[in-house]
């Protein structure tokens, strides 16, 4: 699922907060040992990884003048334990809740060439390294309330100070779409502003992501 958005568009989304599942015991013993897994792999790599409280999207309501998001909230635990076990698994064990769709963040960089650019992972997360990555992260409850759309935007400009050292403006930022891939709703915005080729080295602060690297259109 994809859902594109214009710049009045941005103008007009509504986010509603429908609060926090309830999970059963069962869900709850499962999810636990799988997490316990997670973290010992992560720590055999020198990575590390931490729960902490995501926002999770419910439904979306379109009409020609508003857009309304519902989300709630659910631990990372939960992200990971729906992507490890699949759609099918969740369905068929836990129908009463379904699957965990994660709410998260990401920005798309082009250069002053038009061309694309991307991180390359490191050893620092979960993440296998070496992989083609983003610049975002999940919408993380402790770190920003969602409130409004503008909350979202605040989100994504601290996730580009971490990970970056580009200097982006509220403004900069266009909301492109909302992506449904892999069990995860992001908000996909576009940077303004084109980064000159010649900086790309010194984008990354290597703290969740390695070196940027460029792709052409064609090869992309």
């Amino acid at each position: 699922m994809i859902i594109k958005f214009s710049q009045s568009d941005t103008e007009n989304i509504q986010i509603v907060n429908v609060g926090k599942f309830n999970y059963s015991e069962k869900y709850l013993t499962e999810r636990e040992i799988l997490w316990n897994e997670k973290v010992a792999d992560a720590e055999s790599r020198g990575a590390t990884i931490w729960n902490s409280p995501i926002y999770i999207f419910h439904s979306v309501d379109r009409t020609e003048t508003t857009t309304i998001l519902r989300i709630g909230l659910c631990e990372f635990k939960d992200v990971l334990f729906s992507v490890a076990k699949g759609a099918d698994y969740i369905i068929a064990n836990f129908p009463e809740q379904g699957c965990v769709r994660s709410c998260a963040v990401t920005l798309i960089t082009r250069t002053d060439k038009d061309n694309f650019t991307f991180p390359i992972t490191n050893n620092k997360t979960a993440q296998q390294p070496g992989k083609i990555h983003v610049i975002g992260g999940h919408l993380n409850a402790d770190e920003t309330e969602i409130k409004e759309f503008d909350d979202v935007k605040r989100h994504l400009l601290k996730e580009i100070e971490e990970e970056t050292t580009l200097i982006v403006k509220h403004e900069d930022l266009q909301l492109y779409c909302l992506n449904a891939n892999n069990g995860r709703i992001t908000f996909v915005f576009d940077l303004v502003t084109r980064i000159p080729e010649d900086s790309i080295d010194t984008i990354s602060k290597g703290t969740e992501i390695g070196n940027f690297e460029i792709f052409s259109r064609e090869s992309y």
